[in-house]
C-alpha cells in the first residue's frame, strides 16, 4: 500500500513516515501541493495525507485539484491544527474523508491510516465487481443482535426515511441549495450502506462527490434517476423488509 504525505514541513513529513512506514506501507513525500498532485498522478497512492496550512496552495486547494485527477476516489485526510466540531464539519463538507489534529500522536496517526487503507483496499476490490443491490448477510448479522421484530421495524423505518429523503431532495433541488442536497445524500449513503443496500449507498455517494467537485450540470437528471432507482429497489426487495422471507 502507498501513502503520499503532502506537507511543506520536512520534519512533519519525516515524522509521519517514521510512524507509519513498514513492510506493507510505503510512504512518499511531497513538499507542496503542486508537487503532491504530480506525484499522486505518477504513483497512484492508496491514501493521501494533506497539510492544511501550506504556502502557495493550501490543503483545500490541493484537495480540489486532486479530486479532478484520476485519483479522485482515493481517501484524502487533512492534517491540521484546527480541531473544533465546526472545523471537522468544514473538512468533511469540503471533501476530506477524515482529519488528524496537530500535535499528531503516533497511535492516532497509525490507527487512522490503517483504517483508511483498509477502506481503500476494500473499494479497490469492489470496483472489480458490481455492487450488490441488497446483501442479505447484513440482515443476518443484525439478527444476531436484534430481535426479528426489531429488525422489521428498523428496515421499515429505513424505507420511510429514504422515501422522505427522496421527496425532500426533489424539493431542495428546485432551490439549488447544494449544501442541503449533500447533507441528504450523505444520510442516504450512510443508512443504505448500514442496512446492506450497497448500490443505493454508492449512487448517493457518487452524486455527493460530483457536487463537491462542482460538477452539477446534470444534477437534476441524476437526482431523478436516484428517485426512480429507489422506487424500483423497494418494490423489488419488498420482502426483505419482512422477517419471513
Amino acid at each position: 500500500m502507498k501513502v503520499l504525505v503532502i506537507d511543506d514541513n520536512a520534519v512533519n513529513r519525516r515524522y509521519v513516515k517514521s510512524v507509519i512506514e513498514n513492510e506493507s506501507i510505503k510512504v512518499f513525500e511531497a513538499h507542496n501541493g503542486q508537487s503532491g498532485i504530480t506525484i499522486a498522478d505518477e504513483i497512484e497512492p492508496d491514501l493521501l495525507l494533506v497539510d492544511i496550512q501550506m504556502p502557495d496552495m493550501d490543503g483545500f486547494e490541493c484537495l480540489k485539484a486532486l479530486r479532478k485527477t484520476k485519483n479522485h476516489n482515493l481517501p484524502i485526510l487533512a492534517i491540521t491544527a484546527f480541531s473544533s466540531s465546526e472545523d471537522r464539519e468544514t473538512f468533511i463538507n469540503e471533501g476530506f474523508q477524515d482529519y488528524i489534529t496537530k500535535p499528531v500522536k503516533p497511535q492516532v496517526l497509525s490507527s487512522t491510516v490503517d483504517y483508511w487503507l483498509k477502506i481503500s483496499k476494500d473499494k479497490s476490490i469492489e470496483t472489480n465487481s458490481r455492487l450488490l443491490e441488497f446483501d442479505p448477510s447484513v440482515k443476518e448479522e443484525l439478527l444476531k443482535l436484534v430481535s426479528p421484530e426489531g429488525i422489521e421495524e428498523l428496515y421499515e423505518e429505513f424505507r420511510v426515511e429514504i422515501a422522505s429523503f427522496i421527496s425532500e431532495l426533489n424539493s431542495v433541488n428546485s432551490s439549488k441549495n447544494l449544501y442541503n442536497i449533500c447533507s441528504i445524500l450523505h444520510s442516504i449513503k450512510g443508512g443504505a450502506g448500514s442496512l446492506g443496500f450497497f448500490e443505493l449507498s454508492e449512487l448517493a455517494n457518487q452524486i455527493e462527490t460530483k457536487i463537491k467537485l462542482g460538477n452539477t450540470a446534470t444534477l437534476t437528471e441524476e437526482l431523478l434517476s436516484l428517485s426512480a432507482y429507489t422506487k424500483q429497489l423497494f418494490l423489488k426487495y419488498e420482502t426483505q423488509f419482512k422477517i419471513n422471507l
